[in-house]
C-alpha cells in the first residue's frame, strides 16, 4: 500500500483523483487544498509520495516542491497540472521533481498514468535508499581500515583505494580508481608490473620469483619485502597480504591487498635480538642461577647454571616449567602468593628472601632469591631474578642448632596436626591440632581423645590405636570425623606410627583436614546421580562408545526404544550390532573424524525383534582431561512418525498440484480418492455425489471394493442414514470397536474392519462425501483423520476453483476494458507467433500501433544469450504444467537493453494440442539494476571486511552483536554463531564492557566518530588496540548500528616506548641547532647528497617558502621555481640545491618561487656544496633573500608609464594580487559608485579579476552600481603580463526597455496560464465524473449523453492545449541555433537521419519544436518512410533549409491546408504552430514534395538571419 498526499485547490478534482487511485487498493490518498496546509500535514504524518498542482493561491507547486526538498529530502514529488510552459517544466526539473504530468485527455488513462508514475517514483526511491544505506555502511568499513588497502576487479582495474594507502603513497583515490594495466604497482616499484594481488588471481612463476618468500593459507598470500625507494632512499620493510574477493554467489570478482610498513618494528626486533644475545652470554658466565618468567609463572629463560642446579633440560623448559615446580612443597603456596603479589600489585620481594627449592629428581636445597618485576608498557608482565644456592650456609647453621630446637620448629610450624597419644589421652599436640579442634591445649590433654571423635567413628579409631600400642601394624592412612569446640563436624585423614614417649609406648599421629575434599567427593557423587537420572529422563537417547565402538554408557531410553527389557542387555556390545547397515556407521565416523561432529544424521537401527527403526543422531568426539581421544558420544531420536507425516504432507502437496490442473469433476474426485486412501493407510474407498434434484446419493467412483458391494451400495435415497450423515456435514469415523456392533450386513459381508465418511463441501453446502475403509486395520489414528479432512478440504477448494473459473470465463468480455487499462503488457498469440490480442500498454511499450501487431508474427528482439532460455521455457509448458514465469532481456528499437518479467499460460484443447499462449509482462529493468548493484556492493564490502586482520564488528541499539568478521571471532575464541545475535557484554570483563557501552551510547546519541586506545586480554595475553567507533545510518539518516574497528597495536606500542628515549635525545640536540638557525634573518636550507632529502630548514626559510613546517621526505615537496621574466620552469638540475649536490657553487640574482597557497615571491639565492674530510660532497646548502618588493616596485613604474589617461570610459588596471595600479577619472567615479574604499576592491571586481587570471582570455560581465546604473564590463589580460585591464560601458537605458517588454509579456502569460489552468481543472473534473458514471452501466440514453459530454470535454482540452503552445511564441529572445545540433537532438531513433548543413540560423527558442514536429510527422504519417535527409542551399534571397523523407508524401489538395489550425489527425496544431514560430524571425515554410515520393519541407531564412557554423557542433 502506497500513501499519497494530493494537493490541489479544486476539491472536486481531489475527490475524482482519490476515487480513481483507490479503486484497486494499491493507494491510500490524503487530500488537501493548499500547499501551506500540506506542509503542516507532512510534518505530522508519513506519506510515500506527494502529487501537487502547479497553479494554486498562495504557495504554488514549485514553491511547495522547494519546501518539501528542504524539509523532507528526496520524498517522491509529482506535479500534475494543466499548466505546461517550458520554463515551468525546466524549473520543476531543476528543483528535483520526479515527474511532470499534464492534465487533459481521457480521465481513466490520465489517472492510470499518474498511478504508474507514483509507483515508479516510490519504487525507485526505495531501491536507491537501500543501495545508499548498504554502500554508505560498507564503504565506511574500507575507509576506516587502518592498514593501507586497495582492491581490483577481474580485469585488474582498481575499484577501491582507502585513506591509509592514500597517506602511504600520496596517490589520491580519484587519481587511481578506474585505472588498470598494473598502475597500482608504480608507488611501490616505480613501474607497472604484476604484484602479489595479481598472483592471488592466477599462478605465475615469474611473478612469484620476484618475492623472497610467499606464505599460502588457502586463497590468502602473505609476503614480506624490502623496498629501497621509500624513506628518502633509505628503504622500508613491508608486509603484503592478498586474497580473493567473492560475490554473493561465490564467484571470484576480484582481489584485495593490504600493506603494512614494519620498518621500525624490524629495526627494534634486530636491536632487541642483539641485546638479548649479549644478555644471555653474560648470564651464562655467572655462577648463580639467572631466570625470567612470564606473568603466569612459566619460565621463559634460564641460564646454564640453572639447568645444572635444578636438573632440568632445555626440552623441559620448552615443554613448560613453572616457578612452583622449583619450590619444595612447604614453600610453594607462599612463593605462589608472593609471585602473584609481585606481578599483580606493588609488592617487591625483599632482597635475599629464603625458600626451600626442589630439584627435578625430588631432592631439595635451600636458596636465597633476589628478584624484581619485569615491566613493559607500564605493566608488570613477569619476574626476573637471581637464585643463590645456600646449601653450605644452611648446613653450617644446622650444626649450630640442636635437634630439639629443630624438632620444636618442625612441630610448632607444621601445617599438619601432630599429636602424641598414650593410653586414651593426647599427651602432646601442636598448634595445628589446637586450631583444628577449637579447644585450648590444656583441655585437649585432660580429656579422652575419643571425646573429640564422632560417635560413629570412635570404635574404629580406638581399635587402630590399641592395636598399634600392642605392637601390631594395623592399616594407616584412614579417614574419620571429629567434633570441634564450635560444634562443627569435620573430616580428617590420620597417619600414625608407634613410638616411645617418656619411656612408655605411644603413637605419633599426623592429621590432615580433608573436609572440603569430602564435600567435593559427595557433590560429585550427587552430581553423578543427578546426571544419571537426567539421562534416564531424556526422551532422546544418549549414548557413549569407546574408541573400539563398544557401548560403555547409555540412557535407559536406549533399551526402551530398541525393545530390550534392560539396558544391561546392550552395554558392552559393539554398537555396530544395533545398526541395520554397518556402512551407515562407517560414513558417520568418517564425517566425525573430518569435522569433529555431525548434526541431524539419519540412519536405520535394528530393534531386538529385527524390525528396522529410522533415527536421527547428533554426535561428536569426546576427550579425556589430558586431551586424549576417548570415543564418540551423542544423542538420537526416533523419527518414524516425522517421516510418516512428511510422507503424508508430500501426498497432500502432490494432490494440491494435481488439482490445479484438473478440469472436470470426475478427474478431481479421482485424484482426491487416490490421495485419501494413501494418506489414511486404508485400502479401499469411494466418493458419493449428492443429487438434490433427484433426491439420491449416488456412487461416482470407487477403488478396491467388491462387485457385489458396488451393485448393492451404488445409490441411497436422501432419507437414508447414509445420506443424512452426508447432509449433516460432519466427519463420521467407525473404528472396529464401534463398527463391530453397528455395521450393516453388507459391510460385514465386504469385510470392513474400519470405516470413515468425510463430507465434501462447496459454497457452504455438502455436495458429496469421501468414504474410505480398511479390510485389515482396526483403528483410524488422529493423524489419519486429520489427513482425510485435509484431503476433503483440498477437493472442496478445487471444486470452488472450477466454479470460479467458469464464472470468470463468463465475465471475460465484461472485464476486457479493464485489461486494456492495465500498465502491464498483455497479449495472446498463436504457437507460430501470430498475435491475436494486445492491450494498449503492450503497443506503447514496443512503439507499434495495434494493427501493426495483430495478425502478424511479431516477436521482440531477444539477445542471443537469452534465446535458448526463452525457447526452453516455452517448451516446458505442457498440459500438466501449463503456467510459468520467466525473466529475460529484450533489445528495444533504440538499441537499449531492457529486462522484462513475463507470466505465460499455454492453452491446450482436450486432446492436448497447443492452441495459443496468454502472456502478462512488465518492465523490471530498474529493479534488476538496483538489486544487482545492492548484491555486488554487499558482497564486495563483506569480502573486504572478511579479508581484514582487524577486529570488525557491528552493534545494534539493543547492545547485541549483528556482525563480526573472521579475525575478531578467532581472537575472541568463539565461533561466530555463538557471538552474533548475543549481547556484547557477555564477551568481555564487566569493567571493560561498561566502558565500551558508554562509548557506544555516545555514538548513538551524538552521531560522532570516536577513537581511543586501550588494552584487552585474549588467552591470558594483554593486547593494545586502536579502537574506532562509527555511526551507521539508514536511508532516513537514523543511527541504527555502531560499526567498530579495532587494530592490534601492541607491537607499535612497544616500539614507541623503546624509541622514545632515542627521540628525546635527538630533540635536545635539534633544539640547540634550531635556536641558532632561527636567529639568522636569511633563509637557509640544507639537503643530503645525492638523495636530496631535507636536513634542515630555518624559520626564515619556512616563512619565505610559505610553510609552517616542511615535510621531511624528498625534494619533490619543495616549491615550484621559475626563471624571472620568461616564466619558464627552472630545470631541476640547474637549481642551486642541485648544483650544490654536484659540488658546484652558484648565485642566482632573480628567481620566482610559487608557494603552496599560490602566491609568488622573488628571491636572490646562493648555493654551495658541503664536503666531508675526504672531499666528497655530502650535502648542499642554499641561502636566499626576499627581493619581491624591490622587483614589484620596478615593474609597477614601468607598467604605469605605458597606460593612457585619455580614455573617456571607466578604465582600470589591476595587479594579479588585486592591487589597483591605475584608474582614470571615470573609473574612479565608477568605483565610488560601487562603494569602493581606498586600498580595497569591490567584491564583484575581484571576482572578475580571478576569472580572467584563471582563463587567460577576454571576460564579459554586467555590473549594477549603487545608483541603479548598469555597466557592461570587458576585462583583458595582456599576453605575458601579470595585470588586467578593465573597460566599462553604461547600458542602463537599453536594459530598462528590455525589462519593461519582458514584464508585460509575463503578466499576459500569467493571466492566460491561470485561466487555462482553472478551465483545465474543471474539464478534468467533468471528464472524471463522466468516466465514473459510465462505469456503472447507465441507461443507453444517459450513457449516450455522457459520452457526448466527454467528447465535448476532450475538444475543450485540445483548445486549451493550443492556447498553451501559442502562448510560448516570442516569449523569450531569439538566438543562434546550429542546424546540425537541432537535427541531432530530435532525430527519431527508428529512422536513418543525415544532415549536411554547417550553418547556424537565428530563431525563436521554440525553433527546436519545429524540427521535432517535422520529424514526428514523418514517424506518424510517413508510413513506409525509412530515412530523413536535411541539407541547405544558398540563393539570392537567403538560405533554404530542406527537410525531406522517403515516405508517402502530401497530396496536392493538402499542401496548403496542412498549415491551417486544426487540420490533421493528431492535435491539428503542429504545423500551424511551426509556421508561427518561424515567422517570428522572418522565416517561411512550404511543402514542395511530390505525392507518393515523400514529404519535402523548405524553410526560407532571410539574409542576416543565418551564418557559418562554429564547426564544433556534432552532426
Amino acid at each position: 500500500m502506497i500513501s499519497v498526499l494530493y494537493v490541489d485547490d479544486e476539491p472536486d478534482l481531489l475527490e475524482v483523483a482519490r476515487i480513481f487511485l483507490e479503486r484497486h487498493d494499491e493507494f491510500r490518498v490524503g487530500t488537501v487544498t493548499s500547499a501551506e496546509r500540506a506542509l503542516e500535514i507532512l510534518a505530522k504524518e508519513h506519506y510515500d509520495a506527494v502529487i501537487s498542482d502547479y497553479q494554486m493561491p498562495g504557495m504554488n507547486g514549485i514553491e511547495l516542491l522547494k519546501a518539501v526538498r528542504r524539509q523532507f529530502g528526496d520524498l517522491p514529488f509529482i506535479i500534475f497540472t494543466g499548466r505546461g510552459r517550458e520554463e515551468v517544466v525546466i524549473q520543476a526539473l531543476n528543483e528535483g521533481v520526479d515527474f511532470y504530468l499534464h492534465k487533459g485527455g481521457d480521465a481513466v488513462s490520465q489517472f492510470a498514468e499518474l498511478a504508474h508514475k507514483v509507483k515508479q517514483a516510490v519504487s525507485q526511491r526505495r531501491a536507491e535508499a537501500s543501495i545508499r544505506d548498504h554502500e554508505r555502511r560498507e564503504a565506511d568499513i574500507l575507509n576506516f581500515l587502518p592498514d593501507a588497502t586497495f582492491a581490483i576487479d577481474r580485469d585488474g582495474v582498481v575499484i577501491a583505494w582507502n585513506r591509509a594507502i592514500e597517506k602511504m603513497t600520496g596517490v589520491k583515490p580519484e587519481d587511481i580508481v578506474g585505472k588498470g594495466d598494473y598502475e597500482y604497482a608504480i608507488p611501490f616499484y616505480g613501474k607497472q608490473r604484476p604484484i602479489l594481488i595479481d598472483l592471488v588471481m592466477r599462478e605465475d612463476p615469474v611473478i612469484e620469483a620476484t618475492y623472497p618468500s610467499i606464505r599460502r593459507e588457502g586463497n590468502k598470500l602473505t609476503s614480506e619485502i624490502h623496498l629501497p625507494q621509500f624513506n628518502d632512499g633509505q628503504g622500508a620493510d613491508f608486509w603484503f597480504t592478498a586474497t580473493l574477493l567473492y560475490d554473493i554467489r561465490g564467484n571470484v570478482v576480484g582481489a584485495i591487498e593490504s600493506i603494512r610498513e614494519v620498518t621500525e618494528w624490524k629495526k627494534v626486533e634486530q636491536a632487541l635480538n642483539e641485546s638479548e644475545k649479549r644478555y644471555r652470554e653474560l648470564s651464562d658466565l655467572l655462577p648463580q642461577v639467572v631466570f625470567e618468567t612470564g606473568a603466569d609463572g612459566r619460565l621463559v629463560y634460564a641460564n646454564r647454571i640453572a639447568f645444572e642446579t635444578f636438573g632440568y633440560s632445555m626440552e623441559d623448559l620448552e615443554n613448560g616449567v613453572y616457578i612452583p615446580d622449583l619450590i619444595a612443597p612447604g614453600d610453594r603456596e607462599r612463593v605462589s602468593d608472593l609471585f602473584v603479589r609481585m606481578v599483580e600489585g606493588d609488592f617487591l620481594l625483599p632482597a635475599g628472601s629464603e625458600f626451600m627449592a626442589q630439584r627435578r629428581d625430588g631432592s631439595t636445597l635451600p636458596i636465597s632469591v633476589y628478584a624484581s618485576p619485569v615491566t613493559r608498557n607500564q605493566e608488570r608482565v613477569g619476574v626476573r631474578g637471581i637464585i643463590v644456592d645456600i646449601t653450605d650456609r644452611k648446613r653450617v647453621e644446622e650444626k649450630i642448632r640442636d635437634s630439639e630446637q629443630n624438632y620444636r620448629l618442625l612441630f610448632e610450624n607444621a601445617t599438619e596436626g601432630i599429636l602424641v597419644a598414650q593410653n586414651d589421652r593426647m599427651v602432646h599436640v601442636n598448634p595445628t591440632v589446637v586450631s583444628l579442634l577449637c579447644y585450648p591445649q590444656e583441655f585437649l590433654t585432660s580429656k579422652p581423645f575419643t571425646d573429640f571423635i564422632h560417635p560413629d567413628d570412635r570404635e574404629k579409631v580406638m581399635s587402630h590405636h590399641l592395636q598399634r600400642m600392642r605392637g601390631e601394624n594395623p592399616s594407616t592412612g584412614y579417614m574419620f570425623r571429629i567434633i570441634t569446640g564450635a560444634g562443627d563436624e569435620r573430616w580428617v585423614r590420620i597417619n600414625s606410627t608407634r613410638m616411645t614417649w617418656s619411656g612408655k609406648p605411644a603413637t605419633l599421629s599426623f592429621l590432615n583436614d580433608i573436609t572440603e575434599q569430602k564435600k567435593a567427593e559427595m557433590s560429585l557423587v550427587q552430581a553423578d546421580r543427578e546426571y544419571t537420572n537426567l539421562l534416564n529422563q531424556l526422551q532422546d537417547v544418549y549414548y557413549r562408545t569407546d574408541t573400539k565402538g563398544i557401548l560403555v554408557k547409555a540412557s535407559q531410553s536406549w533399551a526402551a526404544l530398541l525393545g530390550y527389557d534392560d539396558l544391561s542387555e546392550c552395554l558392552g556390545r559393539n554398537v555396530e550390532e544395533f545398526w541395520l547397515n554397518p556402512d551407515d556407521r562407517k560414513y558417520l565416523l568418517e564425517e566425525i573424524s573430518r569435522t569433529g561432529k555431525v548434526t541431524n544424521y539419519e540412519a536405520w537401527f535394528r530393534k531386538k525383534d529385527n524390525t528396522p527403526l529410522i533415527i536421527e543422531t547428533s554426535s561428536h568426539l569426546y576427550y579425556g582431561d589430558g586431551g586424549e581421544l576417548l570415543g564418540v558420544e551423542g544423542t538420537f531420536r526416533d523419527i518414524t512418525e516425522r517421516k510418516r507425516q512428511e510422507s503424508i504432507l508430500g501426498i497432500q502437496l502432490d494432490l494440491g498440484l494435481a488439482l490445479q490442473k484438473t478440469r472436470g469433476m470426475r478427474e478431481t474426485m479421482e485424484a482426491g480418492l487416490d490421495a485419501a486412501i494413501r494418506v489414511s493407510g486404508m485400502d479401499s474407498g469411494g466418493i458419493y455425489f449428492l443429487d438434490r434434484e433427484r433426491g439420491t446419493l449416488d456412487l461416482l467412483l470407487s477403488q478396491n471394493l467388491g462387485d457385489d458391494f458396488l451393485r448393492r451400495a451404488s445409490q441411497y435415497p436422501l432419507d437414508s442414514p447414509q445420506a443424512r450423515i452426508v447432509m449433516k456435514g460432519e466427519p463420521y469415523y467407525l473404528p472396529f470397536s464401534e463398527l463391530e456392533s453397528r455395521r450393516s450386513p453388507l459391510q460385514e459381508e465386504e469385510g470392513f474392519r474400519s470405516f470413515a465418511c468425510i463430507p465434501i463441501v462447496a459454497d457452504g453446502q455438502s455436495i458429496a462425501c469421501l468414504n474410505v475403509s480398511s479390510h485389515v486395520s482396526r483403528e483410524i489414528s488422529q493423524a489419519a483423520r486429520f489427513a482425510l479432512e485435509t484431503v476433503a478440504t483440498q477437493i472442496s477448494t478445487a471444486i470452488n476453483r472450477m466454479k470460479a473459473e467458469e464464472a470468470l470465463a463468463g465475465s471475460e468480455e465484461r472485464y476486457r476494458n479493464v485489461v486494456e487499462d492495465q500498465t502491464e503488457f498483455i497479449s495472446r498469440f498463436l504457437p507460430d507467433g501470430t498475435h491475436v490480442f494486445v492491450n494498449d500498454s503492450y503497443c506503447r511499450y514496443f512503439g507499434f500501433a495495434r494493427d501493426e501487431i495483430l495478425g502478424h508474427r511479431f516477436k521482440p528482439d531477444i539477445p542471443e544469450q537469452d534465446r535458448g532460455l526463452v525457447s526452453e521455457f516455452f517448451a516446458s509448458l505442457t498440459p500438466e504444467h501449463p503456467v510459468g514465469t520467466i525473466e529475460h532481456r529484450i533489445i528495444m528499437p533504440d538499441g537499449s537493453i531492457r529486462w522484462q518479467l513475463w507470466s505465460d499460460r499455454a492453452i491446450f484443447d482436450p486432446s492436448g494440442t497447443l492452441l495459443e499462449y496468454q502472456s502478462v509482462g512488465r518492465d523490471i529493468t530498474e529493479t534488476k539494476v538496483a538489486l544487482d548493484s545492492l548484491a555486488r556492493s554487499e558482497a564486495y564490502y563483506r569480502s573486504l571486511a572478511e579479508a581484514s586482520n582487524d577486529l570488525i564488528f557491528m552493534i545494534d541499539r539493543d547492545d547485541s552483536v549483528t556482525y563480526i568478521n573472521r579475525f575478531a571471532s578467532e581472537m575472541l575464541g568463539k565461533p561466530r554463531d555463538e557471538i552474533i545475535g548475543r549481547g556484547r557484554s557477555s564477551l568481555f570483563p564487566e569493567d571493560l564492557s561498561r566502558h565500551q557501552r558508554q562509548a557506544i551510547e555516545k555514538v548513538f546519541s551524538t552521531g560522532a566518530h570516536l577513537r581511543s586506545t586501550g588494552q584487552i586480554t585474549f588467552g591470558g595475553v594483554a593486547h593494545w588496540f586502536d579502537h574506532s567507533l562509527v555511526p551507521v545510518r539508514d536511508a532516513d539518516g537514523t543511527i541504527t548500528h555502531v560499526l567498530g574497528i579495532s587494530r592490534d597495536i601492541t607491537d607499535q606500542k612497544r616500539i614507541e616506548s623503546e624509541l622514545q628515549e632515542k627521540t628525546d635525545e635527538l630533540e635536545r640536540q635539534n633544539r640547540i641547532v634550531n635556536t641558532l638557525l632561527d636567529s639568522v634573518p636569511i633563509g637557509i636550507l640544507m639537503v643530503r647528497a645525492p638523495s636530496g632529502s631535507l636536513i634542515l630548514a630555518n624559520r626564515e626559510a619556512l616563512r619565505l617558502l610559505g610553510h609552517e613546517s616542511l615535510p621531511d621526505t624528498t625534494m619533490k615537496f619543495f616549491p615550484e621555481v621559475y626563471r624571472a621574466g620568461s616564466g619558464s620552469p627552472y630545470p631541476a638540475d640547474e637549481t642551486p640545491l642541485s648544483r650544490g649536490m654536484r659540488g658546484e657553487s652558484s648565485h642566482v640574482d632573480d628567481m620566482v618561487v610559487r608557494r603552496p597557497d599560490g602566491s609568488e615571491i622573488r628571491i636572490e639565492a646562493f648555493g654551495i656544496p658541503i664536503t666531508n674530510g675526504h672531499g666528497e660532497v655530502v650535502a648542499s646548502l642554499v641561502s636566499f633573500l626576499d627581493i619581491t618588493d624591490r622587483k614589484c616596485a620596478e615593474e609597477t613604474i614601468r607598467s604605469l608609464a605605458q597606460f593612457p589617461e585619455e580614455n573617456p570610459y571607466p578604465v582600470l588596471r589591476l595587479a594579479a594580487d588585486g592591487t589597483l595600479l591605475y584608474a582614470n577619472t571615470p573609473g574612479r567615479v565608477w568605483l565610488e559608485a560601487l562603494e569602493h574604499h581606498e586600498g580595497e576592491l569591490p567584491d564583484v571586481i575581484r571576482e572578475i579579476l580571478t576569472e580572467v587570471l584563471e582563463d587567460e582570455g577576454i571576460y564579459f560581465e554586467e555590473i549594477d552600481d549603487a545608483y541603479g546604473r548598469v555597466y557592461e564590463v570587458t576585462a583583458i589580460r595582456p599576453e605575458n603580463e601579470q595585470y588586467v585591464n578593465l573597460y566599462a560601458s553604461d547600458i542602463t537605458e537599453l536594459r530598462r526597455a528590455e525589462r519593461a517588454i519582458r514584464d508585460a509579456n509575463e503578466k499576459i502569460g500569467l493571466l492566460t496560464s491561470i485561466t487555462r489552468h482553472d478551465v483545465a481543472n474543471q474539464v478534468m473534473i467533468l471528464k472524471g465524473f463522466t468516466e465514473l458514471a459510465l462505469m456503472n452501466d447507465p441507461e443507453p440514453v444517459i450513457a449516450d449523453a455522457l459520452r457526448k459530454i466527454d467528447t465535448a470535454g476532450s475538444m475543450i482540452t485540445r483548445q486549451i492545449e493550443f492556447t498553451r503552445a501559442y502562448q510560448e511564441l516570442g516569449h523569450q529572445a531569439p538566438g543562434w541555433f546550429s542546424v546540425k545540433e537541432l537535427v541531432r537532438s530530435h532525430a527519431p531513433g527508428n529512422l536513418r537521419v543525415s544532415c549536411t548543413c554547417d550553418q547556424e540560423i537565428y530563431g525563436d527558442p521554440m525553433l527546436e519544436n519545429v524540427f521535432f514536429n517535422l520529424f514526428d510527422n514523418t514517424t506518424r504519417h510517413g508510413m513506409r518512410a525509412t530515412g530523413i535527409s536535411v541539407h541547405c542551399r544558398e540563393d539570392p534571397d537567403g538560405l533554404v533549409v530542406i527537410i525531406e523523407d522517403d515516405g508517402v508524401g502530401v497530396s496536392h489538395e493538402d499542401k496548403t491546408r496542412i498549415f491551417e489550425k486544426g487540420f490533421g489527425s493528431n492535435t491539428g496544431f503542429g504545423l500551424f504552430l511551426a509556421r508561427e514560430i518561424l515567422s517570428i524571425t522572418g522565416i517561411t515554410i512550404s511543402e514542395t514534395g511530390d505525392p507518393g515520393s515523400g514529404a519535402r519541407f523548405e524553410l526560407h531564412v532571410p539574409k542576416g538571419n543565418y551564418r557559418a557554423g562554429s564547426g564544433d557542433v556534432p552532426g
